[in-house]
């Protein structure tokens, strides 16, 4: 999530940066019954299409959480998802969402 206000209590992921305040915003939706098990950082000097990352192997994504700041394109992407596992990714925060599609 982007912000231009900050959020007391959550930890700004561009801390220093300046700008915009960017979080990683979590929820649990149990009837989904997909947790992540493989979270990563995905950098590239140019943007990158849903169709490309699909054709990578990723199941999610995030928009460019490097967006208005200049330089390369940051997505957080999800490889692997595990059937009703749940995987502690960040903050004590389990992920869970439908697969093949953005996260909003």
């Amino acid at each position: 999530m982007v912000s231009d206000t900050e959020k007391p209590g959550q930890m700004d992921l561009a801390k220093g940066a300046g700008g915009q305040y960017r979080y990683l915003e979590t929820s649990t939706v149990a009837a989904e019954g997909f947790g992540i098990s493989n979270l990563k950082l995905l950098r590239s000097t140019d943007e990158v299409s849903s169709t490309d990352l699909r054709g990578r192997g990723y199941r999610g994504w995030t928009t460019d959480i490097n967006a208005g700041r200049g330089g390369e394109y940051l997505y957080l992407v999800i490889f692997d998802f595990d059937y009703l596992i749940p995987s502690i990714v960040s903050l004590g925060h389990t992920f869970i969402f439908k697969p093949d599609r953005q996260l909003s």
